[in-house]
């Protein structure tokens, strides 16, 4: 590094931005690779551009500190604390770490000590890897070492009694790590007499890895891969209380041992089954169903042992939905396909109207016993999607509350598989149908949601409903279908429970005129109820359409090239394709090698299915070039898209309002309008961006791709004049304007 690179930073600069540097190691506990590259550090701590080759970040701020110290030692005590939070770089330097002679000849170096860890017991959770010894070590401080060839890493552990806690590394690239206990200059080998302590070989999955502590050698390791999907289920058989798995191998060479592994996600039950491998690449093993019935959701996976490696993988589906259910021991166990294509077994619930009458009577007890009580105008619930998101509208709306009206308290309404997102994001929330549950509801004085609640849930009469749906429609809806074609319903039914629950809403959201004179007819509803005030969940593109911070850290944070331009696919669901109620199949209709082999160089393609398809996209290999992102808010994905495919989703009434192009890949049209459902609008003549039907057509208007031509001019004017980025301030102005102070 150059010193005529730096002169243009001030000592303000350069403190400042050391102190950042200080704060990023902060969080990362001192490892450089965590969450950030080291290229990426050094941008962030100095300004500076560098090469793509891995650079030593040690060396490059020792150089720093030695070309600017001529500043005040002020600066310089930030950049020697800097400094401080690499000092392992000097301890693998000093103590030749790198050798691999030493490490691997441990025995011969006075340096090392075996016994202290002899007998350790290891496990590995979604977040930390737990040694438990035999005795207390007494140790004030201890790091983790970890060493493979050419490559040492230090960690800093907590020590809890006999037990080692440490972060789970996942900055771990596919190389196997060996570890050691660091202490006061002391390294000790880990060392188990019995190697049948590991013979599960414990396992953590998270981000779509797998680390795997093993024991080899007399040594404890640590690896980090990709968790594969080479695995398929191919069948489920049942006899009495018994139920025999198959699977086929995707792999091209047959593998010397083969076991499949359920781990309980509850308890974290963990149960090793040897597979029998069959001929033509199938292998075959008993699920212990007894062993799980405590569990709600309980993983499944395969260990392949080959000749010279070994593999833990996924068993998967990803090409169809799959789905066997059966009872067993009296309970209902059901082996199905999740929207991320891989296979769990599920002890289920079954809602049947028995429960739905018991959560009706619960519900009502408690609305009854607290009759008399006010509601608590501080409180709100909200709910996005049947309890599946944190997104659209209600999401909107709790943002801008949390800014404006501090004094109000939120809550969300989820289903279990939602609770991991809602914890990412710090959101607080209540599982659906739960006592808590239905307490909330009964006292809470607001309920946001974007679809219906049960029809059992009854509204307190001085409960304010705000229902702010999801979307402008072009497909018919409510009580304008003239025939339905959804699983467990009827035309009838489904018109009579659309207007029961209508009754419930006090207020209805509609994003522009279209809407409110759909809206007032589909769910029959006063139009005085209907507030026409844009979409809240578009005021986020509204202000940020333009800003490449925001969009850089989406991609990012969904690992997309920043270099590449994007097209976001998200079709609707058809009506008619299910394998039961709210599980919608969906066939992809893009032919991907026509679309990689043309568009591979400029453009990246992201897959946003609609919530109820249960069907994931199979993009084996296409990885680089396509992406299947199935939940998150679906706004950030039109931030960073550069180009809109869709078909007959409403999403493209929101996407309208990025001026960006938009093509409509409408295969089935004629069925899907003059059959499922029909359309408001005529859309050959209405749609803001050309129809195709074929993939041909469709790679000839990617070719051609267009900024705002007439069509989108005049859709816009037609239908998104209200989206100035202050649709939610509106919304909760009109509807929390009593309650500014919350008394």
């Amino acid at each position: 590094m150059k010193s005529r690179e730096l002169q243009d930073f001030d000592k303000a600069t350069l403190q400042t931005k050391f102190q950042l540097s200080s704060i990023i190691f902060d969080q990362t506990n001192g490892n450089i690779a965590e969450f950030i590259s080291k290229k990426s550090v050094i941008k962030e701590t100095t300004g500076l551009h560098v090469d793509d080759q891995e650079i030593d970040t040690y060396s490059l701020v020792h150089d720093l500190y030695y070309e600017q110290n001529k500043y005040s030692d002020e600066c310089i005590s930030f950049i020697k604390e800097y400094i401080n939070h690499l000092s392992y770089e000097t301890f693998i330097k000093d103590n030749d770490l790198k050798r691999e002679d030493l490490l691997l000849k441990s025995q011969e170096q006075a340096l090392f000590n075996e016994s202290l860890l002899n007998g350790a017991s290891y496990e590995i959770t979604s977040d930390k890897i737990i040694i438990s010894l035999k005795k207390d070590l007494s140790l004030e401080k201890a790091s983790i070492l970890l060493f493979a060839r050419g490559e040492s890493l230090l960690y800093e552990v907590e020590l809890v009694g006999h037990k080692i806690l440490c972060d789970l590394l996942l900055c771990l690239s596919t190389t196997k790590y060996k570890l050691f206990l660091v202490s006061n200059s002391q390294i000790y080998d880990f060392h188990y007499d019995d190697p049948e302590i590991l013979s599960l070989r414990p396992f953590s999955i998270s981000n779509r890895r797998v680390f795997q502590l093993s024991y080899e050698n007399k040594g404890l390791y640590v690896s980090s891969n990709r968790l594969k999907s080479c695995v398929s289920i191919d069948d489920v058989t049942v006899e009495e209380d018994k139920m025999t798995l198959l699977a086929k191998i995707n792999e091209e060479v047959s593998p010397n041992e083969c076991s499949v592994i359920f781990k309980g996600r509850k308890n974290n039950k963990v149960q090793k089954i040897e597979a029998q491998i069959l001929e033509g690449g199938f292998i075959q093993a008993q699920v212990p169903v007894e062993e799980f019935l405590d569990e709600r959701f309980t993983d499944i996976y395969v260990q392949m042992e080959f000749e010279t490696t070994e593999i833990l993988c996924v068993l998967s589906k990803k090409e169809s939905y799959f789905e066997k259910k059966s009872t067993i021991l009296g309970k209902d166990v059901n082996i199905q396909t999740t929207k991320a294509g891989k296979i769990v077994l599920e002890v289920i619930k079954e809602k049947s109207w028995i429960t739905k009458r018991i959560n009706s009577i619960r519900y009502n007890l408690i609305r009854l016993m607290i009759k008399k009580l006010k509601r608590n105008k501080k409180k709100i619930v909200f709910e996005s999607f049947g309890g599946r998101q944190y997104s659209d509208h209600p999401r909107a709306i709790y943002e801008y509350i949390l800014k404006n009206y501090p004094h109000m308290k939120g809550v969300w309404s989820i289903e279990r598989d939602a609770v991991k997102t809602f914890k990412e994001n710090k959101v607080p929330y209540i599982k659906r149908f739960s006592l808590k549950w239905f307490y909330k509801m009964v006292t809470s004085k607001y309920w946001v949601s974007n679809t219906r609640f049960p029809l059992w849930v009854e509204k307190p009469k001085d409960t304010v409903y705000l229902q702010t749906w999801h979307g402008t429609p072009l497909k018919r809806l409510g009580i304008d279908i003239a025939e339905v074609h959804m699983p467990s319903t009827n035309t009838f039914n489904y018109n009579r429970n659309f207007y029961r629950e209508s009754r419930n809403w006090d207020y209805l959201v509609s994003p522009n005129p279209f809407c409110t004179n759909i809206f007032s007819r589909a769910f029959s509803i006063a139009s005085e109820k209907i507030l026409e005030s844009g979409s809240p969940r578009n005021d986020f593109l509204v202000q940020n359409k333009d800003n490449m911070d925001t969009i850089n850290e989406i991609k990012k944070k969904y690992n997309i090239p920043l270099d590449k331009k994007v097209i976001l696919y998200a079709p609707t669901w058809r009506d008619d394709q299910y394998f039961e109620k709210s599980k919608y199949k969906f066939t992809n209709p893009i032919d991907l090698d026509k679309l990689k082999n043309t568009f591979s160089d400029e453009y990246v393609i992201i897959f946003r299915m609609h919530y109820l398809v249960a069907d994931s996209i199979d993009l084996t290999g296409y990885e680089g070039f396509a992406y299947s992102i199935p939940t998150g808010d679906i706004a950030h994905l039109y931030l960073i898209s550069d180009v809109l495919i869709t078909d007959y989703s409403s999403v493209y009434f929101d996407y309208a309002v990025l001026k960006r192009p938009m093509i409509f890949f409408m295969y089935d049209l004629e069925d899907y309008r003059d059959r499922l459902r029909g359309f408001y609008l005529d859309v050959e003549t209405s749609m803001p961006g050309p129809i195709v039907q074929t993939n041909d057509q469709l790679i000839y208007e990617l070719k051609n791709v267009r900024g705002t031509d007439q069509r989108l001019e005049k859709f816009i004017e037609s239908f998104c004049k209200l989206e100035d980025g202050n649709a939610t301030k509106r919304i909760c102005d009109f509807i929390f304007k009593d309650n500014e102070t919350g008394d």
